[in-house]
């Protein structure tokens, strides 16, 4: 309703002025999508909802994101984004948890390139496909922030011989829990590395899909590290994206454990240094022939 919306965006307003915050963040899942629990009126309805926060803002410094999943079905029922797009600074992409337990086989989470042995469904169900979905829908790439996670999703084996990407698992099995964590749907990287340094799992890296997983037992998990955030780096950087948002930063490997500290937010430094630094030498190049 109106006046619902009304006083969400006074309220919002106040919250960012009172606690000088730099902006707001809308996370809306899924609005259309009826199967959960979304409306067809609620695709409109998202517009309105990021137009009047924006133009509430617009007397303040205040940035208006809205975050945008990848699937195709989600987006044709609730995201309006060439309309969205004029309302909000930027687009913050979930490019993960695009795959889990739910499709009752083992493969990571957030690959960025199709492989060639999966179904069409599931060749559609990239980072790589799903930027460029956004990119037709008409969001500019100068306004989408990919969405890498410092997370894998853990399934357990049906058969522990057989574990590789696709393997079948056991559909409702309760993987082992981190100690950190504490989910047997989640780990944390940090909880990864010390599992491949220290705890017999055995890393492989899916050249395709540019992706890792890692076994022992009946125990899987796909997930990132330095290799895959790198490729995922040099893709965004590559195709001109906007830059990338992490979730969350402390599942890095803050402290260290398994090797110098940070390591994937080390690598998303560097990856954005190293094109600064070589935008910097070719302006300097052109310069003096100039």
């Amino acid at each position: 309703k109106p006046e619902n919306r009304a006083a969400f965006v006074w309220s919002a307003l106040r919250w960012m002025l009172d606690y000088n915050f730099d902006g707001l963040e809308i996370i809306w899942k899924y609005p259309g999508y009826e199967k959960r629990g979304g409306k067809p009126q609620d695709k409109e309805n998202f517009v309105l909802l990021l137009k009047e926060l924006k133009e509430a803002f617009a007397a303040h410094p205040l940035y208006l994101t809205a975050a945008v999943p990848l699937e195709e079905n989600y987006l044709d029922d609730g995201y309006d984004i060439a309309t969205m797009q004029r309302h909000v600074d930027w687009f913050n992409v979930l490019a993960y948890d695009l795959r889990g337990t739910w499709n009752r086989f083992t493969d990571m989470h957030s690959i960025l390139y199709k492989r060639a042995g999966d179904s069409p469904y599931f060749q559609d169900l990239t980072i790589a496909e799903g930027m460029k979905r956004l990119v037709r829908m008409g969001a500019p790439k100068k306004k989408l922030m990919l969405g890498i996670a410092y997370y894998g999703r853990s399934y357990v084996l049906r058969n522990p011989a057989k574990n590789g990407v696709k393997a079948r698992i056991i559909f409702g099995g309760r993987a082992e829990a981190g100690p950190f964590v504490g989910s047997d749907e989640l780990k944390g990287y940090y909880e990864i590395c010390k599992d491949i340094q220290s705890n017999g799992w055995t890393r492989v890296f899916d050249v395709e899909a540019k992706c890792p997983y890692a076994y022992r037992g009946d125990q899987w998990v796909g997930y990132e590290d330095a290799e895959s955030v790198g490729h995922k780096m040099d893709f965004i950087l590559r195709e001109g994206y906007r830059g990338v948002m992490v979730f969350n930063n402390d599942l890095d490997d803050f402290r260290g454990v398994c090797g110098p500290k940070n390591p994937l937010m080390t690598v998303i430094f560097n990856k954005v240094g190293e094109k600064a630094l070589r935008e910097i030498r070719a302006n300097q190049s052109q310069t003096s022939t100039g």
